[in-house]
């Protein structure tokens, strides 16, 4: 086993730690926002000249689906695969059975691992798209909007990764 492997196989035994730990500052982070969108509220309740009410809205609604970001998670899964668990690593080869047949013993463990991986990446990627979707209300800049967009629908992709490369499996 190369050092590369191993350090993946090590840090997939690490992903369900940092993913509590992601969960708890999604926590955190969309309670802040939330105060934030409130105390907006009451400077645009005061007239102050550069709040708005929409923008308040908008941090309040992000911090609370970003309170709720477990939530969230099931929802995306729900709504693109059909079922609101997400599909564990190892499932990659049940759902995949072509596209990673001949792959078994050490480099199945390492694909696992990967897969694992990405799938923590797509939790971040999602967490990142509604605060781009967020950015996009504040700013009213229309470049924000797709971005947004891109990262939530590649994030949930990227949670379910085992069930896209069955898709891909099933297409080619």
């Amino acid at each position: 086993m190369s050092d590369l492997d191993r350090a993946l196989v090590n840090l997939s035994g690490y992903v369900g730690l940092f993913e509590a730990l992601f969960y708890a500052i999604c926590f955190v982070c969309g309670a802040a926002m939330v105060l934030i969108g409130l105390f907006r509220m009451t400077q645009r309740a005061n007239m102050a000249a550069n709040a708005t009410w929409r923008g308040a809205v908008a941090t309040i609604l992000a911090g609370s689906t970003i309170v709720a970001f477990p939530a969230l998670v099931g929802v995306l899964n729900s709504t693109l695969w059909g079922a609101p668990e997400v599909a564990t690593s190892d499932q990659i080869f049940s759902y995949a059975p072509t596209l990673l047949d001949p792959v078994d013993g050490h480099a199945a463990r390492v694909v696992e691992a990967i897969v694992l991986l990405v799938q923590f990446f797509g939790l971040i990627a999602v967490f990142r798209g509604i605060l781009l979707l967020n950015e996009h209300v504040q700013a009213g800049t229309p470049s924000r909007l797709g971005a947004g967009l891109t990262f939530i629908i590649a994030g949930a992709v990227a949670i379910n990764l085992p069930r896209f490369a069955g898709l891909l499996d099933e297409l080619v």
